[in-house]
Protein backbone atom coordinates (compact mmCIF):
# COMPACT_ATOMS: atom_id res chain seq x y z
CA UNK A 1 0.00 0.00 0.00
CA UNK A 2 1.10 3.59 -0.78
CA UNK A 3 -0.45 6.38 1.03
CA UNK A 4 0.41 10.49 -0.05
CA UNK A 5 -0.65 12.66 2.60
CA UNK A 6 -1.49 16.89 2.45
CA UNK A 7 -2.07 18.54 5.56
CA UNK A 8 -1.84 21.62 7.69
CA UNK A 9 -1.32 22.32 11.54
CA UNK A 10 -2.11 25.28 13.44
CA UNK A 11 -0.18 25.69 16.84
CA UNK A 12 -0.80 28.41 19.73
CA UNK A 13 1.39 28.63 22.93
CA UNK A 14 0.88 31.10 26.01
CA UNK A 15 3.36 32.57 28.07
CA UNK A 16 1.81 30.10 30.53
CA UNK A 17 2.87 27.39 29.39
CA UNK A 18 -0.11 26.06 27.53
CA UNK A 19 -0.05 25.13 24.04
CA UNK A 20 -3.13 24.06 21.55
CA UNK A 21 -2.12 21.96 18.51
CA UNK A 22 -4.21 21.56 15.49
CA UNK A 23 -4.00 18.96 12.68
CA UNK A 24 -6.22 18.53 9.53
CA UNK A 25 -4.60 16.15 6.66
CA UNK A 26 -6.10 14.50 3.77
CA UNK A 27 -4.64 11.07 2.47
CA UNK A 28 -4.60 8.77 -0.85
CA UNK A 29 -4.34 5.47 -0.48
CA UNK A 30 -2.93 3.96 -3.45
CA UNK A 31 -2.39 -0.18 -4.39
CA UNK A 32 -4.15 -1.16 -1.52
CA UNK A 33 -3.41 -4.90 -1.49
CA UNK A 34 -5.27 -7.70 0.01
CA UNK A 35 -4.33 -11.62 -0.02
CA UNK A 36 -6.14 -13.71 2.20
CA UNK A 37 -4.88 -17.67 3.84
CA UNK A 38 -6.17 -19.28 0.78
CA UNK A 39 -4.07 -16.82 -1.60
CA UNK A 40 -6.95 -14.99 -2.74
CA UNK A 41 -5.89 -11.84 -3.92
CA UNK A 42 -7.43 -7.78 -4.68
CA UNK A 43 -6.06 -4.63 -4.95
CA UNK A 44 -8.23 -1.29 -4.37
CA UNK A 45 -7.64 2.55 -3.45
CA UNK A 46 -9.39 4.94 -1.80
CA UNK A 47 -9.11 7.69 0.44
CA UNK A 48 -9.04 9.16 3.96
CA UNK A 49 -9.41 12.10 5.94
CA UNK A 50 -8.05 13.50 10.01
CA UNK A 51 -8.83 15.68 12.38
CA UNK A 52 -6.30 16.05 15.51
CA UNK A 53 -6.67 18.58 18.46
CA UNK A 54 -3.82 18.57 21.23
CA UNK A 55 -3.52 20.35 24.10
CA UNK A 56 -1.30 20.24 26.83
CA UNK A 57 0.59 22.45 29.78
CA UNK A 58 4.27 23.05 30.82
CA UNK A 59 4.67 23.05 34.22
CA UNK A 60 8.17 23.31 35.40
CA UNK A 61 10.07 21.24 38.46
CA UNK A 62 13.24 23.09 39.02
CA UNK A 63 15.43 24.53 36.51
CA UNK A 64 15.88 21.67 34.29
CA UNK A 65 13.58 19.71 34.60
CA UNK A 66 9.52 19.60 33.98
CA UNK A 67 6.74 17.81 33.13
CA UNK A 68 3.62 18.68 30.63
CA UNK A 69 0.32 16.61 30.93
CA UNK A 70 -1.11 16.42 27.49
CA UNK A 71 -4.57 15.64 26.20
CA UNK A 72 -5.75 15.13 22.47
CA UNK A 73 -8.64 14.11 20.27
CA UNK A 74 -8.16 12.25 16.93
CA UNK A 75 -11.09 11.87 14.73
CA UNK A 76 -10.33 9.62 11.31
CA UNK A 77 -12.77 8.61 8.36
CA UNK A 78 -11.20 6.59 5.36
CA UNK A 79 -13.06 5.08 2.18
CA UNK A 80 -12.04 2.54 -0.11
CA UNK A 81 -13.12 1.83 -3.65
CA UNK A 82 -15.07 -1.90 -4.24
CA UNK A 83 -12.90 -5.10 -4.96
CA UNK A 84 -13.41 -7.63 -7.48
CA UNK A 85 -10.59 -10.06 -6.12
CA UNK A 86 -9.07 -13.33 -7.53
CA UNK A 87 -12.17 -15.88 -7.70
CA UNK A 88 -13.84 -12.39 -9.08
CA UNK A 89 -16.06 -12.18 -6.61
CA UNK A 90 -17.12 -8.20 -5.85
CA UNK A 91 -16.68 -6.80 -2.37
CA UNK A 92 -18.18 -3.58 -0.98
CA UNK A 93 -15.32 -2.08 1.90
CA UNK A 94 -17.31 0.84 2.21
CA UNK A 95 -16.32 3.04 4.96
CA UNK A 96 -14.13 3.44 8.13
CA UNK A 97 -14.41 5.91 11.39
CA UNK A 98 -12.20 5.78 14.34
CA UNK A 99 -12.31 8.22 17.33
CA UNK A 100 -9.61 7.99 19.70
CA UNK A 101 -8.40 9.92 22.48
CA UNK A 102 -5.34 9.87 24.67
CA UNK A 103 -4.44 11.04 28.00
CA UNK A 104 -0.67 11.39 28.80
CA UNK A 105 2.67 12.76 30.62
CA UNK A 106 5.62 13.70 29.42
CA UNK A 107 8.88 14.27 31.47
CA UNK A 108 11.33 16.27 29.98
CA UNK A 109 15.08 17.50 30.96
CA UNK A 110 17.21 20.12 29.31
CA UNK A 111 20.71 20.35 29.18
CA UNK A 112 22.33 23.43 28.39
CA UNK A 113 25.13 20.97 26.91
CA UNK A 114 28.74 21.59 27.85
CA UNK A 115 31.94 21.02 25.58
CA UNK A 116 31.39 18.83 22.62
CA UNK A 117 27.80 18.15 23.61
CA UNK A 118 25.21 20.28 22.67
CA UNK A 119 22.37 21.59 24.14
CA UNK A 120 19.64 18.88 24.39
CA UNK A 121 16.37 18.03 25.78
CA UNK A 122 15.55 14.40 26.51
CA UNK A 123 11.95 13.16 27.51
CA UNK A 124 10.04 9.98 28.53
CA UNK A 125 6.14 9.98 27.94
CA UNK A 126 3.78 8.25 28.90
CA UNK A 127 0.33 7.43 27.19
CA UNK A 128 -3.40 5.46 28.24
CA UNK A 129 -5.09 5.67 24.35
CA UNK A 130 -8.37 4.23 23.14
CA UNK A 131 -10.23 3.86 20.63
CA UNK A 132 -14.30 4.75 20.73
CA UNK A 133 -15.58 3.77 17.51
CA UNK A 134 -13.14 1.85 14.96
CA UNK A 135 -16.23 0.06 13.24
CA UNK A 136 -15.59 -1.58 9.82
CA UNK A 137 -17.57 -3.52 7.37
CA UNK A 138 -17.39 -5.77 3.83
CA UNK A 139 -19.91 -7.15 2.04
CA UNK A 140 -19.82 -10.32 -0.76
CA UNK A 141 -21.65 -10.51 -3.53
CA UNK A 142 -22.28 -14.32 -3.64
CA UNK A 143 -24.79 -16.76 -5.33
CA UNK A 144 -27.11 -16.29 -2.50
CA UNK A 145 -27.30 -12.81 -2.21
CA UNK A 146 -25.50 -10.63 -0.31
CA UNK A 147 -23.44 -11.57 2.61
CA UNK A 148 -21.80 -8.90 4.96
CA UNK A 149 -19.35 -8.96 7.44
CA UNK A 150 -18.14 -6.21 10.62
CA UNK A 151 -15.36 -6.02 12.53
CA UNK A 152 -15.00 -3.66 16.03
CA UNK A 153 -11.06 -2.24 16.45
CA UNK A 154 -12.29 -0.79 19.81
CA UNK A 155 -10.21 -0.95 23.16
CA UNK A 156 -7.32 0.70 24.92
CA UNK A 157 -3.91 0.56 24.96
CA UNK A 158 -0.59 2.02 26.66
CA UNK A 159 2.24 3.64 25.26
CA UNK A 160 5.60 4.18 26.19
CA UNK A 161 8.03 6.50 24.25
CA UNK A 162 11.49 7.50 24.80
CA UNK A 163 12.83 10.74 23.10
CA UNK A 164 15.69 12.95 22.76
CA UNK A 165 16.44 16.48 20.21
CA UNK A 166 19.63 18.59 20.43
CA UNK A 167 20.63 21.50 19.04
CA UNK A 168 23.09 22.14 16.23
CA UNK A 169 23.34 25.65 16.13
CA UNK A 170 20.51 28.18 16.46
CA UNK A 171 18.21 27.23 13.71
CA UNK A 172 18.40 23.64 13.55
CA UNK A 173 18.14 20.85 15.65
CA UNK A 174 17.77 16.76 14.92
CA UNK A 175 15.51 14.63 17.10
CA UNK A 176 14.49 11.14 16.92
CA UNK A 177 12.21 8.79 19.57
CA UNK A 178 11.59 5.34 20.07
CA UNK A 179 8.05 4.29 21.65
CA UNK A 180 6.44 0.76 22.38
CA UNK A 181 2.74 -0.39 22.87
CA UNK A 182 0.61 -2.65 24.09
CA UNK A 183 -2.79 -3.60 24.47
CA UNK A 184 -5.14 -3.61 27.60
CA UNK A 185 -8.03 -4.63 26.12
CA UNK A 186 -10.23 -5.19 23.40
CA UNK A 187 -8.52 -5.74 19.47
CA UNK A 188 -4.63 -6.63 20.36
CA UNK A 189 -1.97 -4.44 19.58
CA UNK A 190 2.00 -4.34 20.28
CA UNK A 191 4.21 -3.17 18.60
CA UNK A 192 7.16 -0.43 18.16
CA UNK A 193 7.62 3.02 16.57
CA UNK A 194 11.08 4.40 15.30
CA UNK A 195 11.11 7.79 14.24
CA UNK A 196 13.62 10.64 13.89
CA UNK A 197 14.03 14.28 11.83
CA UNK A 198 15.54 17.29 11.45
CA UNK A 199 13.75 20.84 11.88
CA UNK A 200 15.75 24.05 10.97
CA UNK A 201 13.44 26.32 12.98
CA UNK A 202 9.54 27.80 12.95
CA UNK A 203 6.07 25.93 13.67
CA UNK A 204 5.47 23.53 10.99
CA UNK A 205 1.96 25.21 9.26
CA UNK A 206 1.75 22.95 6.11
CA UNK A 207 3.15 19.65 4.25
CA UNK A 208 3.05 16.36 2.43
CA UNK A 209 4.00 13.05 3.52
CA UNK A 210 4.54 9.35 1.91
CA UNK A 211 3.48 6.11 3.53
CA UNK A 212 4.68 2.70 2.13
CA UNK A 213 3.40 -0.72 3.47
CA UNK A 214 6.88 -2.64 3.78
CA UNK A 215 5.32 -5.92 5.15
CA UNK A 216 1.74 -6.73 6.37
CA UNK A 217 3.32 -5.72 10.04
CA UNK A 218 5.77 -2.71 8.94
CA UNK A 219 5.09 0.35 7.82
CA UNK A 220 7.34 3.46 6.79
CA UNK A 221 6.46 6.86 6.62
CA UNK A 222 8.19 10.08 6.13
CA UNK A 223 7.02 13.43 5.71
CA UNK A 224 7.89 17.32 5.08
CA UNK A 225 6.43 20.14 6.27
CA UNK A 226 6.69 24.24 5.78
CA UNK A 227 7.64 25.62 9.28
CA UNK A 228 6.52 29.03 9.68
CA UNK A 229 8.19 31.58 12.36
CA UNK A 230 6.03 32.84 15.43
CA UNK A 231 4.94 36.59 14.90
CA UNK A 232 8.06 38.98 15.54
CA UNK A 233 10.44 36.48 14.34
CA UNK A 234 12.25 35.26 10.84
CA UNK A 235 13.40 31.48 11.46
CA UNK A 236 11.03 30.29 9.09
CA UNK A 237 12.51 26.41 8.09
CA UNK A 238 11.66 23.04 6.84
CA UNK A 239 10.52 20.19 8.99
CA UNK A 240 11.40 16.64 7.76
CA UNK A 241 11.24 13.39 9.57
CA UNK A 242 11.25 9.77 9.21
CA UNK A 243 9.29 7.15 10.77
CA UNK A 244 8.84 3.38 10.90
CA UNK A 245 5.95 1.29 12.90
CA UNK A 246 6.25 -2.03 13.11
CA UNK A 247 3.47 -4.69 14.61
CA UNK A 248 3.64 -7.96 15.61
Amino acid sequence: MHAYSVGGYWTRTSAEGWYLDAVAQYTRFDKVKTRSVQDIQGETSGWGMAASLEAGKSLPLNESLGVQPQAQLIVQHNDLSDIRDSRRIDIRLGSNDSVVGRIGARLVHKSNGDGAIPPNTTWLRLNAWNEFSGKSSATYQTTTGPLAFGANMGGSWGEVELGMSASLSSRTSVFGSLAYQHSFSGTHREGASLSAGVNTGGMATAGLGLSTQLTPNARLTTRASYANSPKGQSNSGVLANVALDVKW
